[in-house]
C-alpha cells in the first residue's frame, strides 16, 4: 500500500500553491487554495519514513512530499478512523 495516504509535506510552505489558502498568498505568493482550509502541523520530527501511530506511518516520497498511510492492511473506514484519532493533535501553523 505504499504511496496511497493522505497527502502532506514537511511545512506548508512547500505545499503546492493550489493547496494554501488565499489568505496566505503574503507568505505564499500565488497561494490560491480555499480560505476554508486551514495548515496544521503534527509533531517536530524529522520527515522520514517513520511510525506516526501504531496504525499509520509517514511515508515521505520526495524532500517536499509524502504520505500518511495505513501501518499495515486495513479497510477505508478504519483508516478514516486512525487519521481521526491523531486530529487532537492537529495544531494550525500558518506563520
Amino acid at each position: 500500500m505504499d504511496g496511497a495516504g493522505m497527502s502532506v509535506a514537511p511545512d506548508w510552505q512547500m505545499l503546492d500553491f493550489t493547496r494554501v489558502p488565499r489568505r496566505l498568498k503574503d507568505r505564499c505568493p500565488g497561494a490560491m487554495g480555499s480560505n476554508s482550509t486551514a495548515c496544521y502541523v503534527m509533531g517536530s520530527g524529522n520527515f522520514v519514513r517513520s511510525s506516526v501511530t501504531s496504525d499509520l506511518e509517514l511515508i515521505p516520497d520526495s524532500p517536499t512530499h509524502g504520505v500518511v498511510a495505513p501501518a499495515s492492511q486495513m479497510t477505508f473506514d478504519q483508516y478514516i478512523n486512525a487519521l481521526a484519532s491523531t486530529r487532537t493533535q492537529w495544531v494550525i501553523d500558518e506563520a
